[in-house]
């Protein structure tokens, strides 16, 4: 079963946060810092965030998200706001599908339905290196997935990536390359009944521009694809102001 972990406290929704691979509750913090302000009544939502990585007995990413399903029903009083980032999106939606009764609003950020062939054996590829050589060895490839090739990125930047990724225990990181490379939500998204906001930076690597334009398809057809401008993979974190300003338009738009 997944752990929940709380990062503030409050007596509105509850907003469950689930982060991309490398990546854990730090993510999030100046998402936070900006969404509390945005909802009405200041610090009213209750934050959460999970660890979605594949573990042993879980290996796979519908069987996390049963096991954040548990968590989710055994923790929370009532449906959560679920926000996912990349394989936290793959995550939120197999739950969404399978539980739509602790969903209310669906947050699905940088992700996508499934990966192009060649991005499958990147992952294949990656969970051997990782095993082999720990998660620095793939820091490099990371931060540009992250923030771009840009070589002025901040160095504040840089190392919100690196402390992150390098906290990340090497096995779960793999197992969860594994479960990127068979991910597969296309015959979950029928099931999904929340409603849906699907965010990506518009300088994201181009399966996740078009992953994001099918799922806003799929799941938000009046709405289309929130695109955060300058924004990359990891554009929650890099444009936090806009991606706050869009979640909590999409909460009011949908009161529960």
């Amino acid at each position: 079963m997944s752990v929940l972990l709380r990062q503030r406290e409050g007596s509105g929704p509850p907003l469950v946060l689930l982060p991309p691979l490398g990546a854990d509750a730090r993510f999030f913090g100046p998402l936070l810092d900006q969404l509390v302000g945005q909802l009405p009544g200041r610090l009213e939502l209750e934050a959460w965030t999970a660890d979605v990585n594949p573990t042993e007995a879980c290996p796979t990413l519908p069987e996390v998200a049963e096991g954040l399903a548990v968590a989710l029903a055994s923790t929370l009083g009532g449906p959560a706001v679920l926000v996912g980032v990349s394989l936290g999106g793959l995550v939120a939606q197999h739950l969404a599908s399978t539980h739509p009764a602790l969903v209310s609003h669906l947050v699905l950020a940088d992700t996508l339905v499934s990966y192009p062939p060649p991005m499958r054996d990147m992952w294949a590829q990656r969970a051997q290196d990782v095993r082999a050589h720990g998660t620095g060895s793939i820091l490099g490839a990371t931060l540009t997935t992250w923030y771009g090739a840009d070589p002025d990125r901040s160095a504040q930047l840089e190392d919100q990536c690196r402390e992150q990724v390098l906290a990340t225990d090497p096995a779960s990181y793999a197992r969860a390359c594994l479960g990127l490379r068979d991910a597969d939500t296309s015959a979950a998204l029928d099931a999904i009944e929340a409603p849906t906001l699907v965010l990506c930076g518009d300088q994201d690597a181009p399966p996740f521009l078009t992953g994001s334009a099918l799922l806003a398809e799929r799941l938000a057809p009046g709405t289309g694809v929130t695109w955060l401008r300058g924004g990359h993979h990891a554009s929650l974190l890099e444009l936090p102001q806009q991606a706050a300003a869009a979640i909590a338009d999409h909460v009011r738009a949908h009161p529960c």
